[in-house]
């Protein structure tokens, strides 16, 4: 094989003796093998299901290469030290996957693993480049949410995060099917909506831009009304963008009182997503419709349809498009 450069690349042969009694090979690991190996585990923290379902898709759709840079690792006497995750991976696709392994590990080189963070979402958009890196990590995620769920009950409770060709493929989409908006209503929401309020970023940007597709002028009159009090929103008690920003003001009051007495665990906000969800659509659909709003109320049957209705437009409205851009969703267990 010829190098970029015209040089002939000389194969190695392997396994290669790496010194300091480590030795490299490469090996095509079956889910028996990946099962005896787990098997014989010096020890790992709690397998966390949503990165063995990220890695598990990649795996699926042929494009899994963490081999290359992050093998697996085994101590002198046969105990597999790291590599958890993927091999878990292997056993819950059923597929064959070659891997680098690098074996000859102390039992106390053990504690030293893992210490370099992976790039997650945010630093993935960082490398490209796009504005507002952290925001859109935290909009695609919520996105991946509603696509890969299989009913709105069970969006309700999914943590998965996309991997990061995927969140590529939905930040791509939403700045093509919004080729300003995207950004102006990330801006938006960090500028004003966050300070304001202290809703949770991506899911007030990803029900925006819903909105936005319902009625963008409404839209706009909406949030800019109960969020900046714009358009004597907040003058006339029957209007229901006075009826939600009371609602949230009170929410907010009340989780800050909280936090002062409990305290809050880091990234927490405090906020019960859904219900800022269907509290906000509720509103939203009352006032496109001019309808009076006076107290935000909403019984749990309530609560429940108007969630059924996001995640029902969300799907329609995107899915279809960001799978022709090469989006594929694992399905749930039904």
């Amino acid at each position: 094989m010829t190098t970029l450069l015209g040089r002939k690349e000389k194969k190695t042969m392997l396994p290669i003796d790496l010194g300091n009694e480590l030795t490299l090979d490469l090996w095509d690991v079956t889910p028996d093998m990946a099962t005896n190996l787990l098997k014989a585990s010096i020890g790992n923290r709690q397998i966390a299901l949503g990165h063995v379902t990220r890695i598990s898709k990649d795996m699926i759709l042929g494009r899994y290469n963490d081999y290359l840079y992050d093998p697996i690792r085994i101590t002198y006497d046969g105990l597999l030290a790291d590599g958890h995750h993927r091999l878990t991976a292997i056993i819950k696709t059923g597929t064959t996957h070659r891997m680098l392994v690098i074996s000859g590990y102390a039992h106390e080189d053990f504690m030293s693993m893992d210490q370099n963070a992976k790039r997650n979402i945010k630093h993935t958009f960082q490398v490209l480049g796009l504005s507002y890196a952290t925001e859109r990590a935290s909009t695609v995620t919520v996105i991946e949410r509603l696509m890969a769920s299989s009913t709105p009950m069970k969006a309700k409770d999914n943590r998965t995060k996309p991997s990061n060709p995927d969140a590529v493929i939905i930040n791509n989409y939403l700045d093509s099917q919004y080729p300003r908006a995207f950004e102006d209503v990330i801006r938006f929401i960090k500028t004003q909506v966050v300070p304001e309020l202290g809703l949770p970023q991506g899911i007030a940007t990803t029900l925006m831009l819903l909105q936005h597709e319902i009625n963008p002028e409404l839209c706009e009159y909406f949030w800019e009304g109960f969020v900046l009090g714009k358009d004597n929103a907040l003058v006339n008690q029957g209007d229901p963008r006075y009826a939600l920003r009371s609602k949230l003001k009170s929410e907010k009051q009340r989780l800050d009182r909280a936090k002062l007495i409990y305290g809050s665990r880091p990234r927490d906000n405090g906020w019960d997503e859904i219900t800022i969800v269907t509290w906000i659509h509720h509103a939203f659909m009352k006032f496109v419709k001019g309808g009076s709003l006076r107290r935000l109320v909403m019984s749990d049957e309530l609560r429940n349809k108007i969630w059924g209705e996001v995640y029902s437009f969300a799907r329609i409205r995107w899915l279809p498009g960001l799978e022709e851009n090469g989006y594929v969703r694992i399905r749930d267990k039904e």
